[in-house]
C-alpha cells in the first residue's frame, strides 16, 4: 500500500500505485523558511501587498529510519523530520522536528500533463484550475472580480475592486481527475500552485499540522471518501422542497401583502425571508440592516404572533444575523462593556465597516463572548419562532487585531468555520437541529460539519462572468468537490450599482437555474427600489409560478439527491465528468451540471439568449420540454424563457416524474 523507492540521490514514495513524493537532491520536495508580509483590507477585500522571503531552506540532504508498508520516516538533516502513516484508508503526511518560528513551507506533489483538478472550496471565476495559481484566504470576493469596467470602478471608488480567484469561500483541499485527492490541516494564508506540467507547488505561511491524501478507483469515491474526512451537512428539513423561500421585508404589514400576493397568484411557498426583521437604516449603498439581534417592534410589530399566523398557513419565517453589532446598537453596548469584541492595538473595540457605519466583530476565541451571543440567537431568534436565518459574513476578521486567544492572523481563516459553529451549537442546544435552517456564505475546513446550507453570496444582478448569473453555477460545483451539498444563491443576484439594475430577464433566467438547485431563494437586493422584483409585473410572477411549480414537483428527487449525499458524499449539483471519466471533453464545461445523476442542466447565462449549444455525455437523454430524445455529443437547442436546456436520462428511474415538467 505504501512503498518506499529508491533512485540515485533521491527517492519515490507511491500509496496504491500512485506517485506521492518525488525527491532528489538537487530537485528536493519540501523547502523551509521564514517570511514576512504586508496585507491591505479595505471592506473585507484582502490583498497580499507584499510576500518577503526572508529565508529559504532546500530540503536536500535526507535518511531514512522508518520504511514498511504502513510507516515511512524520511529525515532532512535537522530542517524537518517527514512521517507518512496509512490512517483509516488514507495517507497521513506530518512533520517534526522543524524549528518552531518557522513560517514558510512548500512541498511539491507529483502530477501529469494530463491531470485536472478542481475544488480549492468556492470558485467562481475557474472551475478547472489546471494552469492557475490559487491563493487559500478568506475575503469578500469585490465587486466585478476582474480587471474589466465594473472591477476597475469599484477600485477607484473604494477600493473594493475583486478578483477573479477571490472568495468567501476557501479550502486548503483539491480533487484530482486521476482520483486522487488532497486536504491540508492549516489554517494559514496558502498558495496552491498548479502551473507545472510535472508537479503541484503548495506553498504555505505555517508548517501544515498534516497533509491527508487519498487514493480511489473512481470519481465517485474519490469525491464520497474526501466527504467522509471533511463532514459532511445534515439533511435538510423536508419542508425545505415545499416551495421557494420569498424574500419579503418593510414590516408586518407589507411582508403580509406579499405573502397574500404570491400566493393568489399560486406561488408555492415553504417560507419567507425577512432580513430587516430587527430594524432599518439608510445608508448611500442603498436600505440596510440595524444590526442588532432582536425583532423592531416598530417596523415588526407584533412578529411573533405574526410568525405564528404564517406557521398556520404552512410558512416558515426565515430572518438575518451576522457576526457583528452595530457601534450604535443597545446589544453593542452590552457586549463592548464585557470585553467580547475584537480589538485594535490600543485595546479598543476595533471599528470595522462593511458599508458606511462602524461595527463591531464578535470575538469567537473568547468563551464568554461567544456563550453571550449563542443566549441572543436562542433568547432572540429561536426564542420568538424563527425557523432559520441567513448568518452572514465571516471574512473581516483583521490580521492586526488583537484576539482573546490565538494569532489573528491564523485565526482569520478559521473564523467563518467557527461563526457556522456557534450557530449551529444554538440551534442545537435548543432542540431545534432538523427544523431550524440557517445558512452561510463565507466558510473554510470545517464549515460542512456545522452549516446546514451555503449560498453564492453577493454577486451582481447581471449576466457578468466573475460576478454575476454565470459565476454562480461554478462555484456550486466546485463547493460540491469539497464536501459541500446543500448550495443555492440569491434569485436575482444582490449588488446593484451605478447605471446596473436587475431587469426581468436576469430575474426570470436565474430563478429557472435555482429550480434545479436544493433551495429556492429570492433576494430584494441591496437597492430593491431600483430592482425587478417578483411582481414587477405579470410575466415575471407567472414565470416564477411555473418554475416554482417545476422545482415542488421534483421535491421526490430533491430528497433522493440529499440522501445520496448523506451516504455517499456526492453533492446534489456535481460535475459531469463523476458520472462518464472516459469523456474528457466534459472537463472543457464551465456552465453546465448534473442535478443529481439523472438530470443534465446547461443554464441561459446570456442576456437576451434564446438558443443554447450543450454538451450530452454518452447516454441516452430525453430533453425535459419536448419529450424530443438526443444521443450524446453538442447540440444547439431551443431556450425560450420557461424552457431551461434541462434533459434526463431515459433510464432514470424519475423519468415519469420528469416528464410532467412540461406540464406545468
Amino acid at each position: 500500500m505504501l512503498e518506499y523507492i529508491s533512485a540515485d540521490n533521491g527517492f519515490t514514495i507511491q500509496y496504491k500505485g500512485r506517485r506521492i513524493l518525488t525527491h532528489s537532491i538537487t530537485d528536493p520536495c519540501i523547502c523551509i523558511g521564514n517570511g514576512t508580509a504586508r496585507i491591505e483590507t479595505s471592506h473585507g477585500v484582502y490583498k497580499l501587498k507584499k510576500d518577503t522571503i526572508q529565508l529559504k531552506e532546500y530540503c536536500s540532504d535526507f535518511s531514512i529510519s522508518r520504511n514498511s508498508d504502513d510507516a515511512i520516516d524520511i529525515i532532512f538533516g535537522s530542517l524537518v523530520t517527514l512521517h507518512c502513516r496509512v490512517l483509516d484508508g488514507r495517507l497521513h503526511i506530518t512533520f517534526t522536528g522543524y524549528d518552531e518560528t518557522c513560517n514558510r513551507f512548500w512541498i511539491s506533489l507529483p502530477a501529469t500533463p494530463d491531470e485536472h483538478v478542481y475544488g480549492c472550496g468556492e470558485r467562481f471565476g475557474k472551475l478547472d484550475l489546471r494552469g492557475h495559481d490559487i491563493p487559500i484566504w478568506v475575503t469578500e470576493p469585490g465587486i466585478g472580480r476582474g480587471r474589466d469596467y465594473v472591477g476597475i470602478l469599484a477600485e477607484l471608488h473604494s477600493r473594493v475592486g475583486g478578483a477573479w480567484h477571490n472568495t468567501y469561500f476557501p479550502m486548503p483541499t483539491f480533487v484530482s481527475s486521476h482520483n486522487w485527492y488532497m486536504h491540508a490541516e492549516s489554517d494559514s494564508y496558502a498558495r496552491f500552485n498548479f502551473k507545472k506540467k510535472d508537479r503541484f507547488v503548495l506553498y504555505f505561511w505555517q508548517v501544515p499540522e498534516t497533509l491527508v491524501l487519498g487514493v480511489c478507483d473512481n470519481a465517485a469515491s474519490t469525491i464520497g471518501e474526501l466527504s467522509a474526512y471533511l463532514g459532511r451537512q445534515p439533511l435538510l428539513p423536508d419542508w425545505v422542497y415545499e416551495g421557494m423561500w420569498l424574500a419579503a421585508q418593510g414590516g408586518t404589514d407589507a411582508v403580509r401583502n406579499k405573502v397574500k400576493k404570491a400566493r393568489d397568484a399560486g406561488l408555492k411557498l415553504s417560507a419567507i425571508w425577512s432580513q430587516d426583521w430587527q430594524g432599518i437604516r439608510k445608508t448611500p449603498y442603498g436600505t440596510q440592516l440595524m444590526w442588532n439581534w432582536k425583532y423592531d417592534p416598530e417596523l415588526y410589530n407584533g412578529l411573533p404572533e405574526f410568525i405564528n399566523e404564517l406557521h398556520e398557513e404552512g410558512i416558515k419565517f426565515l430572518g438575518y444575523n451576522n457576526c457583528f453589532l452595530a457601534m450604535d446598537s443597545e446589544q453593542y453596548k452590552e457586549g463592548s462593556s464585557k470585553g467580547y469584541f475584537v480589538k485594535d492595538g490600543e485595546g479598543k473595540d476595533y471599528e470595522i465597516y462593511t458599508s458606511t457605519f462602524p461595527v463591531a466583530m464578535v470575538d469567537l476565541t473568547n468563551p464568554d463572548a461567544r456563550q453571550w451571543y449563542k443566549q441572543i440567537i436562542k433568547k432572540n431568534m429561536i426564542g420568538i419562532g424563527l425557523d432559520g436565518w441567513m448568518a452572514d459574513f465571516g471574512e473581516y476578521l483583521p490580521v492586526d487585531s488583537s484576539i482573546y486567544n490565538g494569532d489573528p492572523l491564523l485565526y482569520h481563516n478559521p473564523y467563518p468555520a467557527e461563526w457556522a459553529k456557534l450557530n449551529r451549537e444554538a440551534v442545537d442546544e435548543e432542540g431545534k437541529t432538523g427544523d431550524v435552517v440557517f445558512f452561510s456564505r463565507a466558510g473554510f475546513t470545517r464549515s460542512p460539519r456545522y452549516s446546514p446550507l451555503f449560498w453564492a453570496g453577493d454577486q451582481l444582478v447581471t449576466f457578468h462572468e466573475n460576478h454575476g448569473l454565470e459565476s454562480v453555477i461554478q462555484a456550486g460545483i466546485s463547493m460540491g468537490m469539497c464536501s459541500c451539498g446543500f448550495y443555492h444563491f440569491d434569485i436575482g443576484g444582490f449588488f446593484s450599482i451605478l447605471w446596473i439594475k436587475r431587469n426581468k430577464d436576469l430575474w426570470m433566467r436565474s430563478a429557472e437555474i435555482a429550480a434545479f438547485t436544493q433551495v429556492m431563494r429570492s433576494h430584494e437586493g441591496i437597492n430593491p427600489e431600483v430592482n425587478c422584483q417578483f411582481d414587477s409585473s405579470p410575466e415575471i410572477l407567472s414565470h416564477l409560478v411555473r418554475m416554482t411549480k417545476v422545482y415542488t414537483n421534483l421535491k421526490e428527487y430533491h430528497s433522493y439527491c440529499a440522501l445520496e449525499y448523506i451516504t455517499k458524499g456526492l453533492p446534489p449539483m456535481r460535475h459531469p465528468y463523476i458520472h462518464y471519466e472516459d469523456d474528457l471533453t466534459l472537463h472543457d464545461l464551465k456552465y453546465q451540471y448534473l442535478y443529481g445523476q439523472d438530470l443534465m442542466v446547461a443554464p441561459v447565462i446570456k442576456k437576451g439568449q434564446k438558443r443554447r449549444k450543450l454538451y450530452l455525455p454518452q447516454d441516452r437523454w430525453i430533453h425535459a420540454w419536448t419529450g424530443r430524445e438526443y444521443g450524446s455529443g453538442w447540440h444547439r437547442v431551443n431556450a425560450p424563457l420557461g424552457e431551461p436546456p434541462v434533459f434526463y436520462r431515459k433510464n432514470s428511474k424519475f423519468s415519469d416524474l420528469f416528464a410532467v415538467m412540461k406540464d406545468f
